[in-house]
């Protein structure tokens, strides 16, 4: 991470009039949680009814109010507060020693102005890399990992950030080394602090993951995007958003951006063609497709199979055969968004569709386990009802084309999220696996029994239901025959799971590879048995 800076108070704050003595204090640094204040720093004390401000796992406290820590901060050695002015109590401000010599100053809306502050003490980084903003319900991830390693390969060093964290490729381009945030969309301060290290660190490009939370609270109000991608939208977060239109609104956010030059985005998705409508006027917008040949990047001649995908693209740029280790027409569709992404920036297409060809996977996306000798088994993130049938559509005809293989679907909902995707993700499974087995994700603080009545009210065939996630992915390897296919859904790249206030290590990979050693091990077992009744 950057070192630590210097600045003076009066240029994080140049509108709000400080005296001089004041305005000269040196600030070394600025804290969202006072636990984390070192001698020096600002401390920005917001309501923890503010996610990405202070937000479980990044703020003050989880939901508590950042300003009840002010005296903390202030004995721990901060040299300076802003809080938010409204709903400011006195009994805060009695709290604080008459003869204090540290300022505390109110602001109003202060929380859509942290990350502009953060950003004047870091030095502006989103002037000097290039943002590029991807947001929708699925495919931010894998969209942003792609980017970067494409950049990457055609010797434009470039970071990411995101759910699987953020980081820079190594120097042999073998993996992306990440650090884990705990969020989609890191909080206003620390996504400033990782764009100016990665500047520092020589990234001519950040690809950035901008989820709909971090977009609603401001987390990226001061960070000017080059560009912005929208891959798609379907029901998620309602238990925030409350309406689709809400959550809708809140993604067009990121294409409202300062400094945005260029728009790519996905004209397959009803709410993209919307999108697209109302931007064209105002900025350049790219749109992609793999059904409507208007599309400004478009995939003919599309061949898909389990070890990965072809298509022949049109493009403002040219035309190019399109291959691809990924599979699947989503993943199609997010390499069609890259590609549109690499090539507005001014990459040559040749190169880039030549880079393309050697991007890998992203972990816990379509992430293959098993060899070819068992099962195959999938660990996918897929976790909202669209992403589920989009996965299964996948991998249900390369499943088939063996006489009576099955395809397998292991997975649950989280607790206290949006409970009316539940029954849809259920009827998705019914409609579209042969074999379902229900089990628990992250129930938090809901009981587990309850979140998988909500799933099978979504069908009308029995399903397996087994709380225990371990146990469900054992029983679905075991019970799978070797031309069977086995998805695991939900967490992904994941390697916790939530119960209760506990955060237990999990990962579904390593369970699946468990379970598949098991496998292995009753079958040797039988073999032996049988071998000695023939020599008896």
């Amino acid at each position: 991470m950057a070192s630590r800076c210097v600045a003076e108070l009066r240029h994080l704050l140049p509108d709000e009039g400080l005296s001089d003595a004041v305005g000269h204090l040196e600030i070394s640094g600025i804290q969202l949680d006072s636990r984390n204040i070192e001698p020096g720093d600002l401390f920005i004390a917001v309501p923890g009814a503010a996610p990405g401000i202070a937000a479980p796992g990044a703020g003050q406290h989880n939901n508590t109010d950042g300003r009840m820590f002010i005296i903390e901060a202030i004995a721990a050695g901060a040299v300076a507060v802003i809080a938010e002015q409204t709903g400011w109590q006195e009994d805060w401000q009695e709290g604080i020693a008459l003869d204090c010599p540290v300022p505390v100053l109110l602001i109003a809306e202060l929380a859509k102005n942290v990350s502009a502050i953060a950003g004047r003490f870091y030095g502006e980084p989103s002037n000097h890399v290039n943002v590029i903003g991807v947001t929708g319900t699925n495919g931010k991830t894998t969209c942003t990992q792609l980017l970067a390693q494409l950049f990457n390969h055609l010797d434009v060093p470039a970071g990411v950030i995101g759910t699987l964290g953020y980081g820079m490729a190594d120097a042999e381009l073998s993996s992306l080394e990440m650090t884990a945030t705990g969020l989609t969309t890191p909080d206003a301060v620390l996504g400033q602090q990782i764009l100016a290290d990665m500047y520092a660190r020589g990234a001519g490009y950040v690809a950035m993951e901008v989820s709909s939370h971090g977009l609603d609270q401001g987390r990226i109000n001061g960070i000017r995007m080059r560009g912005a991608v929208f891959t798609n939208l379907s029901r998620d977060h309602l238990d925030y958003h409350g309406a689709m239109a809400d959550y809708f609104s809140s993604k067009k956010k990121l294409f409202a951006q300062p400094g945005l030059q260029f728009a790519v985005i996905n004209v397959d998705d009803r709410a993209g063609v919307a999108l697209t409508e109302s931007l064209a006027r105002h900025i350049k917008c790219y749109s992609y497709s793999v059904a409507d040949s208007s599309a400004s990047v478009f995939a003919d001649a599309v061949s898909l199979s389990g070890h990965g995908l072809e298509a022949d693209i049109v493009t403002p740029w040219g035309k190019a055969r399109l291959r691809s280790r990924l599979i699947g027409e989503f993943n199609l569709s997010n390499l069609l968004a890259v590609i549109a992404v690499a090539c507005a920036t001014g990459l040559q297409l040749g190169d880039v569709v030549d880079a393309v060809a050697k991007l890998r996977p992203v972990a816990g996306r379509l992430e293959v386990v098993s060899d070819d000798s068992r099962p195959l088994v999938i660990v996918d993130y897929a976790h909202t009802p669209d992403a589920l049938e989009k996965v299964l559509a996948t991998l249900g005809p390369t499943t088939r084309n063996t006489a009576g293989s099955k395809l397998w679907c292991v997975f649950g909902c989280g607790g206290e999220r949006d409970r009316g995707k539940r029954p849809e993700m259920g009827a998705v499974a019914e409609r579209l696996a042969d074999e379902v087995v229900v089990t628990s994700d992250n129930p938090r603080g809901e009981a587990p029994a309850k979140i998988i009545s909500d799933i099978l009210a979504g069908a009308s065939r029995p399903f397996h239901s087994i709380e225990d996630r371990a146990e469900a992915i054992h029983f679905a390897i075991v019970h799978a025959a070797p031309a069977d296919t086995v998805l695991i859904a939900g967490k992904g790249h994941e390697e916790y799971q939530i119960t209760g206030d506990n955060r237990l290590p999990f990962v579904d990979a390593a369970q699946a590879r468990l379970a598949l050693r098991s496998r292995d091990a009753d079958i040797g077992s039988a073999s032996r048995r049988g071998l000695g009744d023939d020599s008896a």
